[in-house]
C-alpha cells in the first residue's frame, strides 16, 4: 500500500518508539517526515516539519541531560505541546 502523505504515520511511528526507549528508531521515524515530499497545505507541512525537529531535538537533550546536575528550585519554561486543527 502507498500512502500519499505519510507524514502523520511517521511522527506516530516515532512518537511510539520514543515512548518505548527507542530513540534511535524514533529519530530515523521523525527524520522522514524532513525528508517526506511536501504536503498540499504549506501550514500543515509546516507543522508537520516542526514537531518532527523538536522531536529530535528533545530526544538529542534528553540524552545529555544530567539530572543529578540540576539544582533544586522552579522551572519556567514553556513547550509548543499541542498544535491541532481548530
Amino acid at each position: 500500500m502507498r500512502i500519499a502523505q505519510p507524514h502523520e504515520l511517521h511522527l506516530i511511528a516515532g512518537d511510539i518508539c520514543r515512548l518505548d526507549g527507542k530513540f534511535k528508531d524514533a529519530i530515523t521515524w521523525y527524520e522522514n517526515v524532513l525528508i517526506a515530499p511536501k504536503v498540499w497545505n504549506e501550514d500543515h507541512d509546516r507543522r508537520y516539519h516542526a514537531r518532527a525537529k523538536d522531536s529530535i531535538d528533545m530526544i538529542k537533550r534528553s540524552e545529555l541531560l544530567d539530572i543529578s546536575k540540576l539544582a533544586d528550585g522552579v522551572c519556567n519554561g514553556s513547550d509548543m505541546g499541542y498544535e491541532g486543527a481548530y
